[in-house]
């Protein structure tokens, strides 16, 4: 575990349930990261205590076979409101940020990966797109954060590849649809999380496609991130899950599209 670190600790909370809705939620989906995520709540914690708002974190443990959701309860301290949700099977990314969002009660929805790519003061990169009036923003990692080894190359081989095809197959007008840091209106969140089907990583794209149906006004900023690691053997065997996803969500935004298309010709001709 990453517990025993020699940075300095953020203070201990009591761990409580914040009375009213807290100005953000972090929500953060992990699958068999125990080694991981006892740091990552610790950069949670000390960035948190920069910032002046309330918020809560949500860990949403996705059906982990490792002690990911013991260790993430034992930060409870570092934090006002910290919940661990536990799924009881893996079911994927999407399936996770959906329970996530769904449980979210802030006024702004953060997320990112366990292995935060992206540090969380991005956040101050994004926070401008929404008053300005956007419902999402999109932190698109920088084109040169890529590294030039063989896994970072074979990663952002593999990246670019799923970009065209999601572009080809869904269109959402983003670069960077597969980035895992994400700023929402709440409201948005947990609306597009009733709305989304899809569990595994082509969720992603999903939301986009929803909230560009629905009108949501959607932002992309791009923001430092440390280079892509190279694609795991879960991820590569997925691959053609998340096509088939992909074309799932292809065929459902046409029949809606087409839905609309038909009642608006059924009121004009009314």
């Amino acid at each position: 575990m990453m517990l025993a670190q020699r940075q300095p600790k953020p203070s201990p909370r009591p761990a409580r349930e914040l009375p009213l809705p807290p100005t953000l939620s972090i929500v953060v989906p992990a699958r068999d990261e125990e080694h991981r995520i006892g740091s990552l709540l610790l950069q949670v914690a000390r960035f948190l205590e920069s910032r002046a708002d309330s918020a809560e974190v949500i860990v949403v443990d996705d059906g982990s076979r490792d002690a990911t959701a013991a260790v993430a309860e034992g930060h409870a301290e570092l934090f006002d409101a910290l919940r661990v949700v536990r799924l009881t099977e893996p079911t994927g990314k999407g399936a996770a940020l959906r329970t996530g969002w769904l449980a979210a009660r802030g006024a702004l929805v953060l997320t990112t990966d366990a292995g935060m790519p992206t540090p969380l003061t991005a956040i101050a990169q994004l926070e401008p797109s929404l008053r300005r009036g956007c419902d999402i923003v999109i932190g698109a990692r920088a084109r040169s954060s890529t590294g030039r080894t063989v896994g970072t190359r074979l990663a952002r081989l593999v990246s670019r590849g799923f970009a065209m095809i999601a572009a080809t197959l869904v269109p959402t007008g983003i670069r960077d649809t597969q980035t895992g840091f994400k700023l929402l209106r709440g409201p948005i969140a947990r609306e597009l999380a009733r709305l989304a089907e899809v569990d595994g990583r082509a969720f992603d794209v999903e939301i986009l496609a929803l909230g560009r149906q629905l009108g949501m006004r959607i932002g992309e900023v791009e923001v430092p991130a440390r280079a892509r690691r190279k694609p795991t053997w879960r991820e590569l065997v997925q691959a053609p899950h998340t096509i088939a996803d992909l074309l799932r969500i292809r065929r459902r935004m046409t029949r809606q599209r087409t839905a609309r298309a038909l009642d608006h010709g059924a009121l004009r001709g009314a």
